[in-house]
């Protein structure tokens, strides 16, 4: 019995493939991806000088990523999202997005 719903499972599968919607394009990026890291380290620099607590001039760069979906919300624009994390006290982190027009919001703070 088995051996006869394997070639039925695998008629599923493969018609189900071929009608896998791709999606829309994705969009060519107004900024390469070091020049996003270049706008978003050199804003968070300045938004944060160094504190008594650890120097922001230390965090590094553990994430970048172009995409329309970040952490389960959609977008309207495909953007840059660069994320920066502290190397030693690794839980805090800063998430920021570049907007194609080059605006720069916070979308995440951990801390």
């Amino acid at each position: 019995m088995r051996i006869a719903t394997l070639p039925l499972v695998l008629a599923l599968f493969v018609s189900s493939l071929c009608l896998a919607d791709p999606g829309s394009p994705i969009p060519k990026p107004k900024q390469s991806a070091t020049q996003a890291i270049e706008i978003v380290q050199a804003l968070f620099l300045k938004a944060h000088p160094d504190g008594d607590t650890f120097k922001y001039s230390d965090f590094i760069v553990v994430k970048v990523e172009y995409t329309r979906i970040f952490d389960d919300k959609a977008f309207a624009e495909w953007s840059w999202f660069v994320t920066l994390r502290h190397p030693i006290q690794n839980d805090v982190s800063f998430t920021y997005r570049l907007h194609p027009k080059g605006e720069v919001t916070l979308i995440q703070e951990t801390v």
